[in-house]
C-alpha cells in the first residue's frame, strides 16, 4: 500500500529538486517526489502529516563492532595505544558466549536505529571456541529488527604464538576462516542485482598486522571469485608505517597492492595516516575510507586529508566505530563531530554541514557499493529517518535541515527502512530497551569479572 508523507518541515533531497510536499513510499521503494503546494501524480492509499519532521535519508554505518559494546566503559584500557589495548581486552573477548553476541548485536543495532541509521556494517573478527556461528546469529537479529546490516567476516589466523597479539583461543586457522566465509556469501549474498538487500557478507581480515599475508591473498581471491567486497582495518596509528617496513618490507600501501586489495572492491576502516601520495593512490584505485570520528577525536589522531581525498575522487564514508574508543552507536553524532573538526581545522575551506551530512549517507552508500540507498530519489529504497526540532524551530526563510545538522537533536521520532516503521513516536517497535540494557550491564559485569 502507497502512503504520501506529506509536506514535511524539511527534506533532504538534491540541490534543485523540490520535494517540499513530501514523498510517495510504495512497498519498499520511493516512487514519487512531490513539489512544494502541489498532490501526488500516482495513487496512494494513507497518509502521514510530516509537517513537524525533518525527513534524511537513512544514515549508513560504514564500520562497527557490535560485540564490544559489552566492554563499552571498561575504563582500564582508556588510556593505552591499540597494542596494550588488545592485550587486556582480547581475553576478555575470549569468554563472549552465543548469547552475548545476540544481546550485544540488538542493543547495538537499537541504538544505531534511533540514532536515524538504517544500515549498518558490523567487522566481527573473534571466534572462540563455541561461537563459531557468530555472524549467523548477528544475521538473525538484524531480519528480526528488520534492520538492513552488513556483516563483515572477521578474521585473525597470528596469535601470541606467532608473535602476535591476540591469545591462541579466538584465532583460527586459513581452511576454518575461508571454509566459514564461502558459506556466508553463499547463504546471504544476492548474486547481480544487490538493490533492496536487507543482509550482506562482505570479507574482513581484522588487519593486515593480525593475518598472515597467505591469507590477505586467499581472502582477496575469493571476494572476487564470490562477487563480494572487501573490509580492514588499516593505518590507524602512526607506527604501522614502521611495522610494514619492518615485517614485509613494503609501504602499508604497496602492501595492499601486492595482495590485491588496493582496488575499488575494497573500503577500509580508520585510513588516519596518509600522504598527500597516498591519497591520490586511494582515488587512482577507487578504494574507499571509512572515516570514525569520536575514535580519532578521543585518540588525538584527527587527519587533515578529507577535503584532498574527496577531491581526489575517494569515497569516504563515516562510522560511530565502537567502544575501543567511542561509547555510543549514535552515527548523527558522528556527522556532527565530524563537522566540527572540519571547521576548525580547516577554516573557510572545510566541507559544509551538507557535504558532511552527505558522508554519512551516499558517501557511506559508496562504500558499500550500494546504488539503492543513501539518497531521497525516486526508485530508491524507502530507508528514512524522520527528525523534530523541538524548541529548535526555524525562523522564516531558514534552512530546516541545516538546522537539524546543526542543531542537539540525537535521537530520530521516526525511521523506516524498506518502507517499514521500525520506530515510531520515538521508540522501537517491539523492543524492550530498558529490558535490554540491564540484560547487557549483566553480561559485561560477568565477562569483565570473570
Amino acid at each position: 500500500m502507497a502512503i504520501w508523507i506529506k509536506n514535511p518541515l524539511g527534506i533532504f533531497v538534491d540541490d534543485g529538486v523540490d520535494a517540499g510536499g513530501g514523498l510517495i513510499v510504495d512497498d519498499a521503494v520511493i516512487t514519487e517526489l512531490v513539489p512544494a503546494g502541489r498532490e501526488p501524480s500516482s495513487t496512494f492509499s494513507r497518509w502521514l502529516d510530516a509537517s513537524d519532521h525533518v525527513i534524511v535519508p537513512g544514515l549508513i554505518n560504514t564500520h562497527h563492532h557490535y560485540y564490544q559494546t559489552l566492554t563499552r566503559g571498561f575504563g582500564v584500557t582508556a588510556k593505552y595505544d591499540p597494542a596494550p589495548w588488545r592485550m587486556i581486552r582480547d581475553p576478555i573477548w575470549s569468554r563472549l558466549r552465543p548469547s552475548d553476541v545476540r544481546l550485544a548485536a540488538k542493543l547495538t543495532m537499537c541504538e544505531l536505529l534511533l540514532s536515524g541509521c538504517t544500515t549498518s556494517v558490523n567487522h566481527h573478527d573473534v571466534f572462540p571456541k563455541g561461537l563459531k556461528h557468530a555472524i549467523d546469529i548477528e544475521a538473525e537479529v538484524a531480519t528480526d529488527l528488520r534492520m538492513r546490516a552488513v556483516f563483515a567476516r572477521g578474521s585473525m589466523n597470528l596469535s601470541i604464538k606467532d608473535g602476535s597479539l591476540p591469545p591462541d583461543d579466538i584465532v583460527q586457522d586459513n581452511w576454518a576462516i575461508l571454509t566459514d566465509s564461502e558459506r556466508l556469501v553463499k547463504k546471504h549474498n544476492l548474486l547481480g542485482d544487490r538493490s533492496g538487500a536487507m543482509i550482506e557478507i562482505v570479507l574482513a581480515p581484522c588487519s593486515p598486522l593480525l593475518v598472515s599475508s597467505e591469507l590477505m591473498r586467499a581472502t582477496a581471491v575469493m571476494a572476487e571469485h564470490l562477487e563480494c567486497r572487501l573490509h580492514t582495518q588499516f593505518a590507524q596509528t602512526e607506527d604501522e608505517d614502521r611495522l610494514f617496513k619492518e615485517r614485509f618490507r613494503l609501504s602499508p600501501l604497496d602492501y595492499l597492492e601486492e595482495h590485491g586489495w588496493l582496488s575499488d572492491k575494497t573500503w577500509i576502516a580508520h585510513g588516519v595516516h596518509f600522504s598527500d601520495a597516498d591519497i591520490r593512490r586511494f582515488g587512482s584505485a577507487g578504494t574507499a575510507i571509512a572515516f570514525c570520528p569520536t575514535a580519532h577525536w578521543v585518540r588525538g589522531s584527527y587527519p587533515s586529508w578529507v577535503n584532498d581525498a574527496i577531491a581526489s575522487g575517494v569515497p569516504i564514508g563515516l562510522a560511530v566505530r565502537s567502544s575501543a574508543a567511542n561509547a555510543s552507536s549514535n552515527l548523527m553524532r558522528e556527522v556532527r563531530l565530524f563537522l566540527q573538526h572540519q571547521r576548525s581545522s580547516r577554516g573557510r575551506v572545510a566541507l559544509t554541514h551538507r557535504e558532511a551530512f552527505r558522508l554519512a549517507t551516499e558517501g557511506s552508500a559508496r562504500c558499500l557499493a550500494r546504488a539503492d540507498i543513501g539518497k531521497i530519489a525516486v526508485g530508491k529504497q524507502a530507508d528514512l529517518a524522520f527528525f523534530k526540532l523541538n524548541e529548535q524551530r526555524c525562523s522564516a526563510g531558514s534552512d530546516p535541515v541545516t538546522n537539524l545538522i546543526l542543531s542537539d537533536e540525537r535521537l530520530a521520532d521516526r525511521v523506516m527502512v524498506a518502507g517499514r516503521w521500525l520506530v515510531e513516536n520515538g521508540k522501537l517497535s517491539n523492543v524492550d530497551l530498558p529490558k535490554l540494557k540491564e540484560a547487557r550491564n549483566k553480561a559485561a559485569r560477568r565477562l569483565c569479572m570473570t
